[in-house]
Order: C-alpha cells, then structure tokens, then sequence
C-alpha cells in the first residue's frame, strides 16, 4: 500500500512540487551526512526522515485538501525536525534549518488567512529555539547579531508569503465578485427583453385583439345584412375596412418597436424614425434636435423609446394631425418636449406604453410630465451619468 502511494505520488507530483522535495531530500541528505550518525542512531534518523517523508505523501496525494491531515502532518514534521537536531548534536546544523524554511513554505501555501501567518510564526519560534540553544553557552555581541539577522530573514520570508497569499485571495475575490457581477448583468438584460416583450404582447393583446374582434363582428353583422339592407351593410364593412387600416398601423408600431435601428448616432435614430412616421402615417412632425454628444446604449435607447412611443400615441390614440419635437442634447443632461394637435384626454391614466417611458426616465435619474390641455404634450429629462 505504502509503495504503491509512493508510486502515484511522484507520477502526478510537478513543477513546484518536485523542486520542493529535491530540495527537502537534498538538504536532509547534506545534513545527515554531516552528523555522520552511527548505529542506533541511522535507524532513528531514517525513521524520522521516513516520518517526513510519509505524511507528504499523505498531504499532498492520499489526503489532498483534507484540512485536519495537512495540519497534523505539518506540525508533525516540525517537531519530527526539532527532535532529529536535538537528538544529534547541540551545534548548528544549517542544513536542517533549512529545511525548516521548506516547511515554512508548504505551509503557509496550505493555509489559509490567519492559520498560514500563525503557522508561519509557530515554525519559526520552533527555528529560532533550536538556534539559539546552540549559541546558549558562548552568548554575546556576536551571537546576538546572529540572533537578529535570524529573525529579521525570517520576519521578511513571513510577510512576503502572508502579503503574496493575501494578494492571491483578494484576486480570486475579484474574479468571482466579475463573474457574479457579469451573471448579473446577464440576467437584468434578460429581465428587460421579458419587461419589454410582456409590454408589446399585452398592447398587442389591448389594441389588435379587440380591434379584430370588432371586424370580425361587423364583417359577420355585414354578411347578414348584405340582402335587407345593402347600404347599411356597406356601412358597416366601410368601418370594419377603417379598423383593418387601424390594426395594420399597430402591427407597423410592434415591428418598428423591435427594428434594430443598427450602429446610428442618436440624432441620425431620431431623425429616421420621425421621417418613417411621416412617411407611414400621414403625421406632420416638425422637429428640432440640437447638440450631438456621444451617449450610451441605454441613454440611446431611452429617448429614441420616448420619441417613438410618443409619435404612435399621437397617431394611434390622439388621432393628430400635427406633431412637434424639440430635443435638446448636452454633456450632462437631456431635456424634451413632445406636442400634438390631437384630441387629448380628459385625465390621464397611463398604461403600458406610458408607465414604461416613466421607468426608462426614471432609471436615468430624470422626471417626465404629460399634459393634455390642448393636444397631448409630454416633457422632461433626465441626466447623463459619467461612466469610467
């Protein structure tokens, strides 16, 4: 079983790894070669070392990711280290404490936060004992300064492991917050594909579904009457041809809505959709745009919506004759104002068309009004947020 994972653990070992356990078996050999142990003492020695070695493979192939493995096998080979030193000889052996920077590393690369920093100290506190009793009998100035270059070359391997694994994380705190924030985006684009379909099905659903029903009533009513009374059938297939005419303008409306109107400035989109009402409705527009600023997709959208939405409400429920736009486009605000000739309303209740401009202004931190005294005229803004 032994040699088996033995064997698994050098065929999938790599890179860092293999540099790591040369260095480990290299510097252990150098070391115990050093010592130059005799007897009893070799096969103590190979035990420990085969200890070290054992849990490795445990950490790293058998038991990979497995937290309590990895903190008992590294303690363990800490300790094992400590005890082979004292066990040998009280001199330095600066082979070993080498070693002791090997596990210093694995470690702090296995923990993480606060564990790796405070494994990190717990070795080099374990280090720095077993150095200083080598200098306990001859302490003085020398050795002190032995002492603090000690620490201060362990200090800076601490804190250059903790800050470059703390480095690490927060980029991979990064990554994940994009990739949620990229999720997100997807689906508020999704929300308003559905928001906006929903709104176009249930005006097809208000506008052609009873103005068909209502032809195909009169054309029913007609096709009674044709033989008694043939005027008053004539009369009736002449209102049921108006609301053909009515249902076809609206299903003109729906397509334009889902036009894409293609990679066109936002002056050069209003003025096509004006002169395609112009041009498909009878409606007059005179119309007035000045500025021309570089806005994004949304703000784009935003106001070509309101023209839009604006134009087919004059022809389809206000009945006009005549319309006027004035658009005014600056850096950090865009200002409107839309008027008709058409019949009004006594008081406004919004529906689809109307609550989904108040949404797309009210997004871009603006204010729409809609007043219906003479005609119907709807004017606002809203504000141009600078993005980096």
């Amino acid at each position: 079983m032994l040699s088996e994972a033995v064997t698994n653990y050098f065929q999938k070992i790599r890179g860092l790894y293999v540099i790591r356990h040369f260095f480990f078996i290299f510097l252990f050999s150098l070391g115990y070669l050093h010592e130059n142990p005799l007897g009893e003492t070799q096969i103590i020695i190979g035990s420990m070392f085969g200890i070290m070695f054992f849990g490795d493979v445990l950490r790293h192939i058998v038991f990979k990711n497995n937290r309590t493995v990895t903190y008992v096998t590294l303690f363990l080979s800490v300790g094992l280290l400590f005890g082979v030193q004292n066990y040998l000889t009280v001199t330095i052996n600066y082979f070993f404490l080498g070693i002791f920077i090997i596990f210093l590393v694995d470690g702090m690369a296995s923990f993480k936060g606060r564990m790796g920093l405070f494994y990190g100290i717990f070795v080099m506190i374990v280090s720095f004992i077993r150095f200083s009793l080598s200098y306990i009998e001859g302490f003085n100035i020398t050795t002190i300064s032995y002492v603090v270059l000690y620490l201060i070359i362990y200090g800076l391997l601490i804190t250059t492991i903790y800050f470059a694994k703390y480095q690490q994380s927060e980029k991979e705190k990064n990554v994940i917050l994009y990739n949620d924030l990229m999720s997100l985006h997807g689906k508020i684009e999704e929300l308003v594909v559905v928001k906006e379909r929903n709104r176009i099905a249930r005006d097809v659903h208000d506008t052609l579904g009873h103005q068909w029903m209502a032809m195909i009533m009169q054309i029913e009513m007609a096709s009674h009457m044709v033989k008694t009374d043939p005027e008053k059938a004539s009369e009736i297939l002449d209102n049921a041809k108006e609301n053909a005419r009515e249902s076809m303008k609206a299903i003109r409306g729906v397509i334009e809505t889902l036009e894409d109107v293609g990679e066109l400035s936002l002056v050069q989109k209003l003025t096509a959709i004006i002169m395609k009402f112009e041009k498909r409705t009878g409606l007059k527009v005179t119309y007035q745009i000045k500025g021309e600023y570089e806005y994004s997709k949304g703000v784009n959208d935003c106001i070509y919506r309101l023209v839009q939405e604006s134009l087919t409400n004059a022809v389809r429920h206000g009945k006009a004759d005549n319309c006027s736009v004035d658009i005014v486009l600056k850096e950090k605000m865009i200002t409107f104002e839309i008027q008709d000739d058409g019949r009004g309303a006594e008081s406004i209740t919004p529906g689809f068309g109307l609550k989904g401009m108040m949404d797309r202004i009210k997004h871009f931190d603006g204010e729409v009004t809609f007043e219906s005294d003479n005609g119907f005229k709807t004017s606002g803004f809203i504000r141009i947020k600078k993005t980096r």
